[in-house]
């Protein structure tokens, strides 16, 4: 059995566990028979062993699926509690609890991503949305897909077309592209159309012409040429070549065919 002790090596808990993850944020996910409760760094167990899938805490939050055959509270700001007389959750779905064990969600989430600039991305009923750390919406709109924020943006799909909301839920970059990547890039929204990648500014302006195969080309094209040439929008060609030097890159490796050294000068 397991037990916790303090940095000068006194007793916190019984070692009474089968288990103990290491502290996240101070808080300690403790196991018995298969269960799970959070214990804080004064030993203190604050939630009971109800918890079926935990994850670790994150910008002040857990993830957590309760047991299916607990009762347990499930309204928005109650406690988790282990009682035959509290609502009990909907089986096999997630909500949110900070440190004092207090449910910030009720449990109806199929999934929930952990927590990426204090906004969590979740999906209901086949739909996605986000919702903040201190358990609010953070609007009302629903999408079929999200990924999660990059600063202060997220990807966000409707109708099978992507496109940008900032972290007030405004769109920013209204939903026209075939896909999207989660990244923010130098200031740049990285999108595609078809099976070419390219990229545009907050104003909706192309800034990287949509001539690359892969997103992580994207990526590496504005870092690289950003760095060397400074910000600026650039044309098919100079795009072209970098792709260029990749391929030649690539050919070193026997992963494609080369292409002439004399394309590679801007």
């Amino acid at each position: 059995k397991y037990g916790l002790v303090n940095a000068d090596g006194l007793p916190l808990t019984e070692p009474k566990y089968d288990g103990i993850s290491m502290l996240s944020e101070g808080m300690a996910l403790c196991k018995k028979s298969n269960r799970y409760c959070f214990v804080n760094a004064r030993g203190e167990e604050v939630t009971p062993f109800i918890i079926n899938t935990p994850s670790r805490f994150i910008d002040g939050v857990a993830i957590v699926k309760l047991c299916p055959d607990d009762a347990a509270a499930s309204v928005k700001g109650g406690k988790l509690v282990k009682s035959p007389s509290s609502k009990r959750t909907q089986d096999g779905l997630y909500g949110i609890i900070d440190k004092s064990g207090t449910a910030l969600t009720g449990f109806v989430y199929e999934s929930v991503a952990k927590p990426s600039y204090g906004v969590l991305a979740v999906t209901k009923g086949g739909r996605s949305s986000f919702v903040r750390t201190t358990g609010e919406a953070l609007s009302a709109d629903e999408y079929d897909s999200v990924k999660s924020f990059s600063g202060n943006y997220a990807a966000v799909c409707i109708g099978g077309k992507w496109g940008w909301i900032d972290a007030s839920g405004n769109v920013v970059i209204a939903p026209a592209y075939d896909d999207a990547r989660q990244n923010v890039v130098d200031g740049l929204f990285c999108v595609a159309q078809g099976d070419r990648w390219g990229a545009v500014d907050a104003a909706g302006g192309v800034v990287v012409p949509f001539v690359l195969s892969s997103a992580e080309d994207l990526e590496e094209a504005i870092k690289t040429i950003y760095k060397q040439y400074g910000r600026r929008v650039l044309t098919a060609r100079e795009v072209s070549i970098f792709q260029a030097r990749k391929l030649n890159e690539r050919k070193r490796f026997g992963l494609s065919d080369t292409i002439p050294l004399e394309y590679w000068d801007f």
